[in-house]
């Protein structure tokens, strides 16, 4: 899945959420996300990578005065900026700089690469709560922690005799 933008609004007591998505590589803003109105808005980005973008990768502000605006296990780098959370936005296990290590970025590849930062990083119990599965189809949690991005990161498979072969 490649979007080039995203705009994403929740208003009035209603909730929300986007999840185990990628939105590379546009000449604006990846993301951009509020709450707003009355009651209790609730929305939720989770398990995003949000990369190659000129502008803003995920702006996300809460303009509603109750409710949740919450960003967990995601990704943001690469960008021109690589995240705007406004005051109210609560989140947690985002990687919002440094490297991601993609697998082949240029290439449009932003699976995980065994060295990224980003394995097991996440929280299981994000507000929101986890897809079942990554952008894939993989399980969303492969080992005992979930990965943050969209892509749970798949590691080789080692028999008990030490080959690889039946």
């Amino acid at each position: 899945m490649k979007i080039l933008q995203l705009s994403i609004a929740n208003w009035g007591g209603q909730s929300g959420i986007l999840s185990d998505s990628v939105i590379v590589k546009s000449n604006t803003r990846g993301v951009s996300a509020n709450t707003s109105g009355d009651g209790n808005p609730g929305l939720y980005l989770v398990n995003l990578t949000v990369a190659d973008h000129a502008g803003t990768g995920i702006q996300f502000r809460k303009s509603a005065v109750a409710g949740i605006a919450d960003l967990s296990n995601s990704i943001a780098v690469d960008n021109g900026k690589n995240a705007d959370l406004r005051d109210g936005v609560s989140g947690s296990n985002n990687l919002l700089s440094g490297s991601a290590s993609f697998v082949n970025a240029e290439g449009g590849n932003y699976a995980l690469s065994p060295s990224s930062v980003a394995i097991n990083a996440g929280t299981n119990a994000p507000p929101g709560g986890l897809g079942p599965s990554d952008i894939t189809g993989n399980t969303r949690i492969s080992e005992s922690t979930v990965d943050i991005g969209a892509f749970e990161f798949q590691s080789d498979v080692t028999f008990t005799d030490g080959f690889e072969s039946p």
